[in-house]
Parts: C-alpha cells; structure tokens; sequence
C-alpha cells in the first residue's frame, strides 16, 4: 500500500505508547488507518486482536470494505473475528456474550425512537414537549456520565422547571429500562464499563481480546467513550487514534476537542503525528479555510501543504445578497448554469449551519428544474416545531383532525395555546403565520441544547414567511403534504446535495456553495463556542475540491442580518497569491458577539 512519509511514520509507529494522528482535511485519513491496520498484521499482530472504532455505522462498511481490499484473501472464520464499527456495535456484541456480567438477560433488547418514546410515557410523567427532544436531552447527560441524581442537582441549581421535569423522568426511565432489562445506545457503553470495573476477569479479557485499539473521528468523542477507552486500554495496551482537532464540531454533544488537543496528557506518554498535505483542494481553497482556522487558540499547530494543482475558474469568492431570497434564486441559477454546462448535479453540494435555510433554496433550484437531495436534515415540515406551527394553523382556520386537537389540548401550555386560538378567529393566513411564529417561539421546552433550541426558533420563523407566500389556508395545507417527508430528486437519479454542514463532513465535491454565512447564524447566536462555529466554516470551505462560493443576506426571517466576521477573517487572512474576490462587500467587518455585540 502506497503511503507518503507522514502517513508512513503514523502507519508504522512502535512501542506501547499510545498515539494521536492529527489528519487535516483531504490527508489521506483513512489510507493511514488502513496502513496501521496492515502493519501490525505484518509484524505478526493477530487480525482478530486489532479493534477499529468509527464513528459511523457507514464509516464502518468502508473501512471494512477497504480493509478487505487491502489484506487480499481473508478466511471467513477470521473475518468474522475481526471488529470493525461503533462503540455502540462493539459493546452490543460484548454484551450479548456476557451479559450475566451486566446484569442483562441473554436476548435482552435495544431501544432507540419511537420505543423509547413509548417507555418514556410509560413512567407516567407528563412532558409537554416532544419526546424526541427529551431522549436527546437524557442521551446528552449519558453520554457526559450525568447520572439522574446529578441531572436533578443539576436542574435544582439552574432553577429551570421543564429541566426538573426532564431529570426526574430520566430517572424513571433508567428504573424502567432496568426493570425491562433493556438498553438504549449509550446504557450500551454504561453496562460495559460498569461490568469491566465491577469484574476484573471481564476487564481482563477486553484488553487481552483486543490488543490494539483504532479509533477513527477520534476528535468527536464524547466522555462516555473515552471512559470506554481507558477501561479497554489497561496500563499496557495499545491506543492509535485518528482525526483533526480543526474538525471537532460536536461539542453540543459532548465531545470535547481537548481530548485530541491534549491527547498526550489524558493518555500518557502519547505520541502526535501530523498529516499536513492535501490532496483534495486546490491551494486557494486551502489558504481561504486556512485563514479562518488558523484564528482560533485552542488547536493543533500545523500548516496545510495543498497538493493538487490550480486550473481556470478554480477559487473562492463571497457575496452579499438583499435577502435570504434574492441569496436562494442567485445560488440557483448558478448550479443551474453549471449543470447546463455539463457539471454532473452530484459534483455540487450547497451547505447550511442549520436546516431551517433549507427550504427557501430547495424552492428557488425547484424552479430552475433542478434536481436536489436532502442529507442531514429531515423534510422541513417534518420538524416537530414545524408540525406544532400547522398543528396551531389548522386549529385556527376549524380543519384540525381529532388528534391534532388533542395535541394542542393536552400540550402543557394549552391555555396559551388556547388564547392564542381565540385571538386568531376568522383571520386570515396572511395576518395569522407570523402571531403563530412568535407563539412557537414561546413553546420552545426548556432545557434542549442550544443548537436545537436556535433551530426550533429559527424554523418556526421560516415556517411563518412560507405561509404567508400562499393565498390561504387550504393551498398552504396542501404544499404541507405535499411537501412533507420529500426530496425531488428519483432515487437514483442524479442531484445536487443539500447538506447541513455537520453531515457534510468526510464528504467532498468539486463545487461547494456555503449559504446562510452571517452573525446570527455562523456563529450561531445560541453557541457558546465561538471557535467551533469558525471551525463549521472550515469543514465547510474544505470540502471543495475546486470552487468554493460563500453567501449571506442581510435579512433573514424577516430580520436584518450581518456578514459573519469569519468572512472578514478569511478575507483579510488569507494568501495575497489567493485573493478572494467578495461582491458587495461592507465598509466594516461586524464584531463577534464575544467583542460586544
């Protein structure tokens, strides 16, 4: 297998320290992985002994398949012994070979959505909200290690009711899921480490099962899975990871970029290699995204050598527009232009900070016929926020069905809801979207991570100015389910990929579109981390090959916006060889919220 020198001396590092591998974007990541894997078989390393952790269950399939290519021939029997996959995948199989260890019953059962929903009302608690908000908040204190006793501290400090409500009904339904004897995904990780600590034995077979330990997307760990690591690890194990610190963008989640930041001190002794050269992006796409990483403090010093080379019309460029609208038609006709022109749909991405901008460019690339694909982002009238708004609307103009009355009825704030509905009748859809928008706004549940409580604000908000687009209720009503749960794009046809930037990530397309590039939405207003909002814009501008354009409106949901000082600091940063040509540009960079704003 052919390597480079860096992806060479990562691949074949020795001794029992444990090592970080820092690839930046387009290094060759998973080719290193795969070498690594490769020399340790050839240095007699059993293949059964070596552990590969991914990220993804997709991730896990093309490594696999990598992996397969690259040994050649493997016996069945050995192949079935191998372990490539998630923690989640690793600890299912661990579990169902030890179960006793862990207290579970031989074919105990995994929960995830709407079944957790349904355990989540068995505890006979009342929440308000969704329920899907509320698994996402009981995974988020999991996979931080928050047991219910300090989730309820915890809420008792913030003096927040919907989140005392929320930890007292994660504690029932750790005590449901007990009694069952089943597991959602991360009491999978929890039933492991607590059978490896409460039983040496099983502790002592994990690290002689697996004497070498891979993980991939090492940067977006959270700290259940590194208590995973260091209960597998031992004292004489061996961890190799991989992944960057300028792409961690799962702090929201729980991940922690110090973790690959300071690898060397969590896991002592530990050795860092960097992967600087870039084989996907030409040098102008390299020096913009450069320019704006290289801003924060909290990473990885290193220099990205780009090693593909500059041809015509390859660059970067920014450009202001009115509005979210005149941003969404101009976008259009551009990849319209492009795929006339012979681009293939599938060779163009147009990517977001949040899914509420999806649907105002799925409707402008409509109208230029052109054909799109949704990733990372359910059909926007899907969302719960969404689905409450015409919930209200259509309670409002008499067409409710019995459940969606009583969804509003038994919603914990249903006497607002209820004023607000006798406020609104006869009124017309025009005067009635944007009252409905600010009511939602209202109904945000307490306690959602900031990310989901900016985009439940946010599509309430682009819900209102579609509505109000429409002539009345029944037309609106019908573009709903019409709309609902789609893409326009036949399966199997060609398209261009709308993408929230997070899902965009390990991806990669010639032409890059990053729309929706402004202060109240990168940095999100609802982030505390400034630095992972600028490293989105990184991951963002990194995964074109050839052509990057950023865009940003100044009126967004009916607001006026502001150029995102990151556009400023990409512009001002980067190579003078490179330079970024920006339409419309401001007379002055608009400051971060940090400096004042």
């Amino acid at each position: 297998m052919d390597l480079d020198e860096d992806q060479m001396r990562a691949a074949t590092h020795s001794g029992p320290r444990p090592a970080i591998v820092i690839a930046g974007p387009g290094s060759g990541k998973t080719r290193t992985l795969v070498g690594r894997h490769l020399h340790l078989h050839a240095i007699g390393v059993p293949r059964e002994s070596i552990l590969i952790s991914t990220f993804t269950v997709k991730a896990a399939q093309e490594v696999g398949v990598r992996l397969v290519e690259a040994h050649g021939d493997i016996p069945e029997t050995e192949r079935r012994r191998m372990f490539v996959g998630t923690f989640h995948s690793l600890c299912v199989r661990l579990l169902r070979q030890f179960h006793d260890r862990a207290g579970l019953p031989k074919d105990f059962e995994i929960v995830s959505g709407d079944a957790q929903t349904a355990i989540l009302k068995d505890t006979g608690l009342s929440w308000h909200g969704e329920y899907q908000d509320l698994v996402d908040m009981i995974s988020r204190w999991k996979d931080r290690l928050v047991s219910p006793v300090e989730a309820a501290a915890e809420a008792a400090r913030r003096q927040t009711p919907d989140l005392v409500a929320a930890a007292e009904i994660y504690g029932a339904y750790e005590r449901e899921l007990s009694t069952r004897g089943i597991c959602d995904f991360p009491r999978l990780i929890i039933a492991t480490i607590r059978a490896a600590n409460n039983d040496p034995d099983f502790r002592a077979y994990l690290q002689r099962r697996f004497r070498h330990i891979l993980v991939d997307e090492f940067q977006d760990t959270n700290r259940l899975q590194i208590a995973l690591l260091e209960t597998m690890v031992g004292q004489g194990g061996n961890l190799w990871v991989v992944g960057d610190d300028d792409q961690a963008l799962y702090g929201w989640r729980g991940a922690d970029v110090r973790y690959a930041t300071d690898f060397g001190r969590r896991f002592r002794g530990g050795t860092r290699y960097v992967l600087a050269r870039n084989y996907r992006s030409t040098p102008a796409v390299v020096s913009a995204a450069n320019a704006v990483v290289t801003v924060n403090t909290l990473r990885v010093a290193k220099t990205i050598v780009p090693m593909v080379e500059t041809e015509q019309g390859d660059g970067v460029s920014i450009s202001g527009f009115g509005d979210d609208r005149e941003e969404a038609a101009a976008v259009a006709k551009a990849v319209a232009r492009r795929v006339r022109g012979g681009v293939a749909p599938r060779h163009i991405a147009i990517l977001f900070r949040s899914g509420s901008l999806a649907p105002v460019v799925q409707t402008a690339l409509a109208r230029e016929k052109v054909p799109v694909r949704l990733v990372g982002v359910g059909s926007f009238w899907s969302l719960p926020e969404v689905r409450l708004f015409v919930c209200v609307l259509k309670a409002a103009a008499g067409t409710a069905t019995k459940d969606e009355r009583e969804t509003l009825e038994k919603h914990a704030r249903r006497r607002q809801i209820a004023a607000f509905l006798h406020t609104m009748k006869g009124v017309p859809l025009s005067a009635a979207a944007e009252p409905a928008s600010n009511l939602l706004s209202n109904l945000v549940p307490e306690g959602l991570p900031p990310d989901r409580t900016g985009l439940w604000i946010e599509a309430s908000q682009q819900a209102a100015i579609e509505a109000a687009e429409f002539g009345g209720y029944v037309e609106f009503f019908e573009h709903v389910a019409a709309s609902a749960g789609t893409s326009n794009a036949a399966d199997g046809e060609e398209a261009v990929v709308l993408s929230t930037i997070h899902a965009s990530k390990g991806l990669e397309w010639p032409v890059v579109f990053v729309v929706g590039a402004e202060l109240a939405m990168l940095p999100h207003h609802k982030s505390t981390d400034v630095e992972e909002e600028r490293r989105l814009l990184y991951v963002a501008v990194t995964r074109a090959m050839r052509q990057c354009f950023v865009s940003y409106a100044e009126e967004r949901f009916a607001r006026p916006q502001f150029a995102s000082p990151f556009l400023f600091e990409m512009a001002d940063r980067c190579d003078p060889e490179f330079r970024i040509g920006w339409r419309n540009r401001p007379a002055r960079p608009t400051p971060l919220p940090a400096e004042g704003v």
